[in-house]
């Protein structure tokens, strides 16, 4: 103040905020899937903001506007969909601020092939395709008669298996602990 009066500024302070998440509908997901999620300090429209999960840009499809009681912000529920990527960190980035939403968003795996297609035990199947994981004790891979198969070695796109004693024949399923 100068002589007991009160020098304000030209412009006002703007006080911004990280986007965060309100409520989250899912965590999980196979490629190609709509999912939603309710978050605020976000732009109203999918123009102003900017998804990604890992490095994988994430198609922002819709912005819906919600007034939720209780909150002194309003809520954007913000519909996407999965992206070709491999499971990672959910970000929004908005006005130039990011906000992790969720520290992994997990992308279910997908088998594109397996050989041999058929075997005896002891024999190592190669399986081809996306999403596994890199950590060879996360990944479970089953036959569907009798159960789970030895890993040998695993990438985000090929794992190795044995088949065990007591196989007999089955659809191969991969998942993995998150």
């Amino acid at each position: 103040s100068i002589n007991d009066k009160i020098i304000y500024s030209a412009k006002d302070f703007t006080v911004q905020y990280l986007p965060v998440t309100e409520q989250l509908v899912y965590s999980e997901g196979p490629e190609g899937m709509v999912a939603y999620i309710y978050v605020q300090h976000a732009g109203n429209n999918p123009s102003e903001n900017s998804m990604k999960i890992g490095n994988a840009p994430v198609q922002i499809t819709k912005v819906d506007v919600v007034q939720r009681s209780g909150n002194s912000f309003p809520t954007q529920v913000i519909e996407f969909i999965v992206p070709n990527a491999s499971s990672g960190p959910l970000t929004l980035t908005t006005n130039g601020l990011q906000g992790t939403l969720l520290e992994n968003f997990r992308i279910y795996p997908i088998i594109d092939s397996f050989n041999p297609k058929g075997g005896v035990e002891g024999d190592i199947i190669t399986i081809t395709g996306k999403n596994f994981s890199s950590v060879l004790a996360e990944n479970i891979v089953k036959l569907d008669n009798p159960g789970s198969l030895t890993l040998i070695s695993s990438t985000p796109t090929e794992i190795k298996a044995v088949v065990p004693a007591n196989a007999r024949f089955g659809r191969l399923s991969v998942d993995y602990l998150s």
